[in-house]
């Protein structure tokens, strides 16, 4: 006799966690891009999804090495992952001066660029590609966090 035995994971137990550490440095985009496509290929999930996650990833380690830092010291960033049946939870860690970007005003998308204040539409971006943005300032560092649901997964 055979019997067969269903397991379902709980929706908040990890399936993975995984840290990522890059250094200040534009060049560590691509190879940031390369390692997260790669562990979430590796966990089936649908391209789409991936190529959103990363795109949103790319604007926000952008924006650090951008405006973070105030010196042309080298400086790590952590990225943390966290996937479970649910979602994938991103986590950016830096060193850099403190900025809550959900503290800023949300843009005034009805207007043309040239009306429009420079500024904002980084963090207005993630909050479309993410199902939760929140930040925190922890240890002399900013932690932004991105969720984003696996809807695919779980119908």
């Amino acid at each position: 006799m055979m019997v067969w035995r269903r397991v379902t994971r709980k929706p908040d137990l990890p399936m993975f966690d995984h840290v990522l550490h890059i250094r200040n440095d534009f060049a560590e985009l691509q190879r940031t891009s390369r390692q997260v496509t790669a562990l979430l290929e590796s966990e089936g999930l649908d391209p789409h999804f991936i190529r959103t996650v990363n795109l949103g990833l790319e604007e926000a380690i952008t924006n650090v090495l951008k405006y973070g830092y105030d010196d042309e010291g080298q400086h790590q960033i952590e990225i943390a992952l966290r996937l479970t049946a649910s979602e994938l939870q991103l986590v950016v860690t830096d060193d850099g001066r403190e900025f809550n970007p959900l503290a800023q005003p949300e843009p005034d998308t009805g207007k043309s660029l040239q009306d429009r204040e420079p500024g904002g539409l980084g963090i207005h971006f993630l909050r479309k590609l993410f199902d939760g943005v929140q930040y925190r300032r922890e240890d002399q560092k900013n932690v932004l966090t991105l969720r984003k649901r696996l809807a695919e997964l779980n119908p």
